[in-house]
């Protein structure tokens, strides 16, 4: 593969200092094609050595130039090797008959008679593409897939020329389908180059023409020389420096006198890169130097140099300036009297030694002018540093002098020394004035409450705030004060006391406590009944009786105390009482009333029974029961908790006496008595008993359980129980024996 290769070479950098010397450009190209960009301030873009007539400043100029590979990618484009390397929607015909025909060929004549004799567009005498053009303008006419590298820049070319004067024809180009041109071959034998030059984005790329007219009669054309070169160009750049180099230098506000300083002003000067400035003077005086400007004073030559120099070429240009000024005035401040703490006048006086003698007076300073300010003298009565500006009417030249005035104003030094706290320990602090000399100074103190005190150097005191003490120099009537702050720290210490105020039967012992119990800085007294006892680290105390007292609490720092109390009362008390019953539970009595001598509704109570009897509460103080029994009283105290308890015993005396007797006995003839004794019986001691009858005869005692009876009868037994009043009664009849004799003997 042929190779592409160009090189262009824009010569060495020009540079002038003089505008009017316009350097020329060395310009040096083997493409077929070259061009100077930009094409401003040159004078014959189309040259390789043009002028470059411009402004100062800095230039770059490119050189590119162009050419093209001597390798046509395209594969028999002028058709010498006839109908071969392209691919076609037309007919290969020898007669190019009909409509969309083509053939190869060096005369479209030979092949059509219709036809004129057109020679190839490469030397006359060669092949071309004959065509007799379609009606059907989709078809293509050539097409041809090229390779190419992507990235490339290549040139594409194809010629045509029309064989028939009817009707010409117009042919489309088109890459991978898209249309990049047309060509319009308009005249008879007349060749028409279309050229089109792109950047490869594909590794190929699919050619086609096409006729774009249709139509039947004329439209009939040649193609040749398609071709396809890599295209190349190489570029190189010259750069170009004008400079106008200019030196100019102002003075923009000239000088009055010898001493002013003035600037001089170089800037309308050239200026940039490369660019350098050098001052001088011969008499005068350059304070310093920034760049193009600088300061300087005094009489002189001044003279700025501009030098330009990048290296290889060194060009300079110099400008002076003659500066004569008038000489400075001299002078000087003549100082009468001596400021002091009196307030005395003391006048200054500002004398100028030479000059035209109109001056315009200024005067200044951190003190106070009292008059004068615009004229020579004034008035002051401070000491201090003191400035005058004096300006020569004519000649515009200033002087400046300053004076310092010293003054008899020396403060006297006012101190105070002293305690600087007030409180509980001790409400008043001494303070003492340093400067004790009372014949030479006259002292005054000021109060917190702005009351004064005169004469005296020390003071006691017990306000809190701020103490001031003004001393005066009897002489110089200077003053000076001091100040002392006294504080008062009498704040009580925070003491809170926590106590059970009663002793009672469940809480036999009260504490008294202190919250917040603090160990450091503190002292704790406790005092109790009016025994004071010494300082206590305990936090809490017990008491078993009734006690009153109080703790102090002491703050060891500023010696303040706070104090609290506390009463405590023995309530402890029995109550007393004595349970009584209405009697016992017997046969009489089915329930008895329990009840307490003595009431208080300050107390609870609750009974109880050793055997679980059911109990009938009438009140708290009393109680019904039907069982016999241990019954007891608790009573406890709501107030002091204390208890007593009573109880007594209730008898079930319910016993049931019991004879057992028969039904009935015989009384026989030979009984004179029966005697009946009821073994078997359920008695007691306590057990009474009473026979009777109505139609018998008792010969016993009544009240004996034996019973003699001395005749037949009804017999009735009763049996009592003194103890429960229980009885049982019997009846017992004799009956007679009926087969026995019976009579009885009356006396008559």
């Amino acid at each position: 593969m042929a190779q592409c290769s160009v090189d262009a070479d824009a010569g060495p950098d020009q540079f002038t200092c003089d505008p009017s010397m316009p350097p020329e450009l060395q310009g040096n190209a083997n493409g077929s094609m070259f061009s100077w960009n930009p094409r401003t301030y040159l004078s014959d873009p189309n040259s390789l050595n043009p002028l470059v007539i411009a402004p100062p400043g800095r230039y770059t100029y490119t050189l590119t130039t162009s050419g093209v590979s001597t390798l046509n990618l395209i594969d028999n484009g002028d058709f010498e090797a006839g109908q071969t390397g392209f691919s076609s929607n037309y007919n290969f015909s020898n007669s190019l008959l009909p409509e969309g025909t083509y053939n190869v060929g060096p005369d479209p004549s030979a092949f059509h008679p219709g036809f004129s004799p057109c020679g190839d567009h490469t030397s006359g005498s060669g092949n071309q593409l004959i065509v007799n053009g379609s009606v059907n303008t989709s078809n293509n006419i050539w097409c041809q897939t090229v390779t190419l590298i992507p990235g490339k820049m290549y040139l594409f070319s194809v010629s045509a020329q029309s064989v028939v004067g009817a009707n010409p024809p117009l042919i489309s180009i088109s890459f991978n389908g898209v249309d990049v041109g047309q060509i319009a071959a308009n005249s008879v034998c007349n060749w028409v180059t279309f050229e089109y030059c792109f950047m490869a984005s594909a590794a190929n790329v699919a050619i086609c023409l096409r006729e774009l007219t249709g139509n039947a009669g004329g439209n009939d054309f040649t193609i040749d020389d398609i071709t396809m070169f890599e295209k190349c160009d190489d570029k190189d750049d010259v750069i170009v420096e004008i400079v106008d180099l200019r030196a100019v230098l102002d003075i923009p506000v000239k000088p009055k006198c010898e001493s002013e300083e003035f600037v001089l002003d170089g800037s309308r000067s050239s200026s940039g890169p490369n660019i350098r400035y050098e001052w001088s003077t011969d008499i005068g005086n350059i304070l310093n130097v920034s760049g193009s400007k600088a300061m300087a004073k005094g009489s002189g030559l001044y003279k700025l140099k501009i030098i330009y120099d990048n290296g290889t070429v060194y060009c300079e240009k110099e400008v002076e300036v003659l500066v004569d000024v008038a000489d400075d005035l001299e002078g000087e401040i003549i100082v009468t009297g001596v400021p002091n703490c009196q307030m005395d006048t003391v006048l200054m006086t500002a004398s100028v030694f030479n000059g035209s003698g109109r001056y315009q007076y200024s005067w200044s300073s951190n003190q106070h002018i009292i008059s004068g300010q615009g004229s020579p003298i004034i008035k002051i009565t401070q000491s201090g540093w003191y400035t005058v500006f004096v300006t020569d009417l004519e000649s515009g030249c200033i002087f400046e002098t300053q004076q310092y005035v010293f003054g008899d104003t020396t403060l006297p030094q006012a101190q105070i020394q002293g305690d600087s706290i007030l409180n509980c320990r001790k409400n008043t602090a001494l303070l003492q004035s340093k400067n004790i000399d009372t014949s030479k100074y006259q002292i005054t103190w000021i109060l917190p409450n702005n009351n004064r005190i005169d004469r005296e150097t020390s003071i006691t005191a017990s306000l809190e705030g701020i103490y001031r003490v003004i001393l005066v120099d009897k002489s110089t009537k200077c003053a000076d004060t001091a100040q002392w702050l006294i504080k008062k720290d009498v704040q009580q210490p925070d003491l809170q006391l926590q106590f059970d105020s009663l002793i009672t039967c469940s809480h036999d012992t009260a504490w008294v406590n202190i919250l917040g119990f603090e160990n450091q800085n503190v002292l704790y007294n406790w005092s109790v009944s009016g025994n004071t006892q010494p300082s206590d680290t305990s936090a809490s105390w017990a008491f078993v009786q009734s006690s009153n007292g109080t703790i102090r609490k002491t703050d060891l720092k500023n010696g303040c105390f706070s104090e609290d109390s506390f009463y405590i009362r023995d309530v402890r008390a029995i109550p007393q009482f004595k349970l009584k019953k209405s009697g016992d539970i017997n046969c009489k009595n089915e329930s008895i009333l329990i009840s307490s001598d003595k009431s208080n509704q300050r107390t609870s109570k609750i009974w109880s029974s050793s055997s679980g009897s059911v109990i009938t509460h009438l009140s708290d103080s009393a109680i019904s029961v039907t069982q016999g029994g241990w019954y007891g009283l608790t009573v406890t105290d709501s107030l002091t908790d204390c208890s007593y308890q009573d109880s007594i015993f209730v008898e079930y005396a319910k016993f049931q006496p019991q004879v057992k007797l028969r039904d009935s006995l015989y009384f026989s003839c030979g009984d004179s008595v029966i005697v009946v004794d009821p073994l078997n019986s359920t008695i007691s001691s306590s057990t009474t008993f009473q026979w009777s009858t109505i139609n018998g005869k008792i010969n016993s005692d009544p009240k004996s359980l034996k019973l003699i009876a001395a005749a037949p009868g009804e017999y009735v037994l009763i049996t009592i129980d003194t103890l429960s009043l229980c009885g049982d009664t019997v009846k017992l009849i004799i009956i007679p024996d009926q087969k026995s004799r019976w009579f009885r003997l009356i006396n008559p």
